[in-house]
């Protein structure tokens, strides 16, 4: 609950830091800013084939092979951020 006054307005210090997307609480699988995984996410999307788009899980799987573990609703959270169909959706 710390707070900045700045010439534009007060902000919380939460507003300024992004967070961490590994979920891994050993530290081994490294962090992971939730900004950088979201853009993965979004290349990930847009280069798969629209006939057959990945769901979340495969998604996850992807990204599991890549060192970074995320959960399946994470996925789905972050897809939902950003205003990304499910797969279902995402068919042509």
């Amino acid at each position: 609950n710390k707070y900045i006054d700045t010439p534009s307005g007060i902000y919380g210090l939460r507003e300024f830091f992004n967070g961490k997307a590994s979920n891994d609480k050993s530290g081994q699988n490294g962090n992971h800013s939730s900004l950088s995984v979201k853009a993965k996410l979004k290349n990930l999307i847009d280069g798969e084939s629209k006939l057959k788009p990945m769901s979340d899980l495969k998604i996850q799987k992807v990204f599991i092979e890549k060192g970074i573990k995320l959960s399946r609703r994470t996925i789905a959270t972050y897809r939902e951020e950003m205003k990304i169909l499910p797969s279902y959706l995402r068919k042509k």
